[in-house]
């Protein structure tokens, strides 16, 4: 069967752009007629050996391409955009911190939360933390209080943050963490993922996606709002889901 045929349909499953899908689908067409052309010569002369080399180099350019491509998408996320909460409420939950001490999402009661879902494997994670602890800096008067939720294994966790030398609570939980983050309704779709909290625990906004210093004051003045009781929940999110 020419290399073609099955080279193209892969890289249309992994979703290439057609130009790159034409072509490894000519790249194929030709190991084929080139895998053909060296089995006669092997007839010939004992050369048939040499199809092995195409071979590998054929699956290394398929690898290659396709993980150009996935590094591409991956960089070039656009920003996220803040979506109205399905899940009213934030739900009480209580996973360990890095410490290893279970805490309660009650300690927190009465302030506004940023509730962040992030991973050390997450690029997006990484970059936005520097702006939450920036965030965090801010509002030193603790009236905002920024949580991270780190949704990998302890000691990846607590190795990161202290590298980067985060300073606000850090709980983790790869499963139970997962859980928690889907208990906020179908927005979440992966990492990151963050929760905007009002002290009286209503949602009101749920964002998928990096987080952008903009949007990320936007969405806080919301909140301010809110909290000075200068606006209602339902407003801020009505004004945050039309933006």
């Amino acid at each position: 069967m020419p290399y073609g045929a099955v080279i193209a349909p892969l890289a249309r499953m992994v979703g290439l752009p057609c130009g790159l899908v034409c072509i490894l689908q000519s790249y194929g067409a030709g190991f084929y007629y080139t895998r053909a052309d060296l089995s006669y010569a092997g007839r010939q002369r004992g050369a048939g050996f040499m199809m092995r080399p195409l071979r590998i180099t054929a699956i290394l350019l398929v690898c290659g391409l396709v993980a150009l491509w996935m590094s591409q998408q991956y960089r070039d996320t656009p920003p996220a955009e803040p979506a109205t909460p399905i899940v009213a409420t934030l739900p009480d939950f209580t996973l360990p911190d890095l410490d290893d001490r279970p805490r309660s999402i009650t300690e927190w009661s009465g302030r506004s939360l940023v509730i962040n879902f992030w991973a050390t494997w997450c690029a997006p994670c990484r970059r936005e933390m520097p702006l939450l602890q920036s965030l965090q800096d801010e509002r030193a008067d603790g009236s905002l209080q920024v949580i991270g939720v780190a949704l990998d294994n302890l000691a990846d966790a607590k190795r990161f943050a202290t590298q980067i030398r985060v300073t606000y609570p850090v709980l983790y939980g790869e499963e139970d963490g997962t859980v928690v983050a889907e208990s906020l309704g179908d927005d979440f779709i992966g990492l990151p993922f963050s929760a905007f909290v009002a002290p009286d625990g209503e949602i009101l906004a749920l964002v998928s996606g990096e987080l952008q210093a903009d949007d990320l004051h936007r969405i806080v003045a919301e909140m301010d709002a809110v909290a000075s009781g200068q606006s209602s929940a339902a407003e801020a999110r009505a004004r945050l889901s039309a933006d």
